[in-house]
Order: C-alpha cells, then sequence, then structure tokens
C-alpha cells in the first residue's frame, strides 16, 4: 500500500499546508468576488456585515469597500491568524472566535449581510437545520446570506473518468487544485462515503488509479492535506429542500466552466423566505 504523506489538518491547523497554494474555486475567483461585491456596493457602509470563516477575499472585498462593522466568525483563532497573514489590507474587524452554531446565536437580527464560500461541508448533516437557522435568525429584516455552494447537481464523477482526464497532464500546482476539486470533492466515492474523508479517499485513489498519477496525488495533499473531512455526498435535492425551508433564493448562478466544479457549484443569493424561525429553548 501506499504510505500517505500528510498528518491531520482539522486538528493541527498548522498542518494545514501552504494555503497559498489553494487557487480558486476552492478561494474566491475574481468572478465570485464581483458576485459578492455587487450585493455589497448597494449597502450602506455602516452596515454589519458578517463573513463564514476566515475567507481573506472576502475580508479585503468588504475593506476595499469601506465597511466599518466586519464581524469574522471561525472556530479556530491560529487559522484566523495564519490566513489573515495573506491579507495586504490593513484590515478593521471584529474576531468571533467559536463555533457557528453557538456564535452566531449572539448577533439575531443583526446583519445585512452574511458571506460563505464553500462553508456548508463544515456542517454535519444532523446540524444542518441548526445551522441554517443560525443563519436566517442572525440576517436583519432586509438581510441577505450569499452563499457559494458545491451540489454535484450533474451526479459523482467515475474514478474511470479521473484516470483518462488527468494522465498525461504535467505535475503542477493548477493540476493538482484541479484534480483535489474532482477526484476528493466531485468523485463516486464522495458518494459512496457520503463525505470527503481524505484519508479514506486518498488511500482508494492510490489503490485505483493509474500508478502514473501518483506524483499528483501526492501533491494534491499540499492542497487538501490528509486528516480534512467534509460533509459532501448526500443529495443536492435534500438539501435544497431543507435550505427552502429557511431561504427563498433571489439568485442562483451555476459555476461555469473552466472551473473544476463547472455545472457543480452554485452561488446564491438568500434571503429569508418569509417566516420568522424562532430558536427553541
Amino acid at each position: 500500500m501506499h504510505s500517505l504523506k500528510r498528518s491531520s489538518p482539522n486538528f493541527d491547523w498548522q498542518a494545514m499546508g501552504d494555503w497559498r497554494l489553494v487557487l480558486p474555486p476552492s478561494r474566491p475567483s475574481s468572478d465570485h468576488l464581483e458576485y459578492v461585491k455587487r450585493v455589497a456596493s448597494a449597502l450602506a457602509r455602516n452596515s454589519p456585515v458578517a463573513v463564514l470563516g476566515s475567507t481573506v477575499e472576502y475580508r479585503d472585498l468588504l475593506s476595499d469597500l469601506g465597511f466599518s462593522r466586519v464581524y469574522i466568525f471561525e472556530k479556530n483563532s491560529d487559522f484566523y491568524r495564519f490566513v489573515s497573514r495573506l491579507s495586504t489590507r490593513d484590515l478593521s474587524e471584529e474576531f468571533v472566535e467559536g463555533d457557528w452554531l453557538t456564535t452566531l446565536d449572539n448577533y439575531r437580527g443583526c446583519f445585512e449581510l452574511v458571506l460563505s464560500h464553500l462553508t456548508l461541508g463544515n456542517i454535519a448533516y444532523s446540524n444542518r437545520e441548526e445551522f441554517y437557522l443560525a443563519v436566517s435568525s442572525s440576517l436583519s429584516d432586509s438581510g441577505v446570506f450569499v452563499d457559494y455552494v458545491l451540489s454535484n447537481e450533474p451526479g459523482y464523477i467515475k474514478l474511470s473518468e479521473i484516470n483518462r482526464k488527468f494522465l498525461g497532464r504535467p505535475v503542477n500546482i493548477h493540476a493538482a487544485n484541479e484534480f483535489s476539486c474532482q477526484a476528493l470533492f466531485c468523485s463516486e466515492l464522495v458518494e459512496k462515503m457520503r463525505a470527503v474523508d481524505t484519508r479514506k479517499i486518498y488511500d482508494e485513489l492510490y489503490r485505483s488509479l493509474d500508478p502514473k498519477l501518483e506524483p499528483l496525488i501526492d501533491l494534491a495533499q499540499y492542497v487538501t492535506p490528509i486528516g480534512g473531512y467534509w460533509y459532501y455526498g448526500r443529495a443536492w435535492e435534500v438539501e435544497a429542500a431543507e435550505r427552502s425551508s429557511f431561504f427563498e433564493a433571489t439568485s442562483s448562478d451555476t459555476e461555469t466552466s473552466p472551473s473544476p466544479y463547472a455545472n457543480r457549484a452554485m452561488h446564491q443569493i438568500l434571503t429569508n423566505n418569509g417566516e420568522r424561525h424562532e430558536q427553541h429553548n
């Protein structure tokens, strides 16, 4: 069996590898930023706005637009500090550390805008309704939730297709990012496991793909390290139905080529669906 290269980053954030090697769409692209900018530009600059996670591109954008009340919701202060070093701005923001399911409850009715980029996979299926409720309750009456989400609506990619697509490709960081997106987050292994369990998926990729792809699999671990675990794999129809209990999509733009997530991810502008969901005591 091929030996795996790296240790668990979910518990050691310093083992996340070099975040600078992670490319769009795993981080926001210029198109993603333009989408968010169109929404944010319409708001008063003293509006309270929130970012779920430490996504530095969104934080830079909000700084450039002149927002003065920016809240960053992140469960790990080490990762927040690590990613913050990638900003070239003098960021002025409030850091809110802790589990979103808990911390958002302290900001009911607060935010005109909540931004999220591929955060849904961090939420266990059993906690999705609680997560949607927490975000919904944090929005003001006119607030919007802008969410970039992986859906895999066309179905999952067969390993035989992954093999054909990447054999012969140069082993570089661009190919490693594309491979990470499609082999780890969009392949049939995700549907089978109902999760992105990177340790198990890398094991299976080493076993099932052509040995000539081993250098690319090795390099992909600097993009998506071993030890990561995300909740993807259940049918989008189920997810969409759950989301619609809390939100109405006023805009939904499907990712296009040449993105590795073309037709598999979407950017949505969501508002509360008209029913005010109250937290249960």
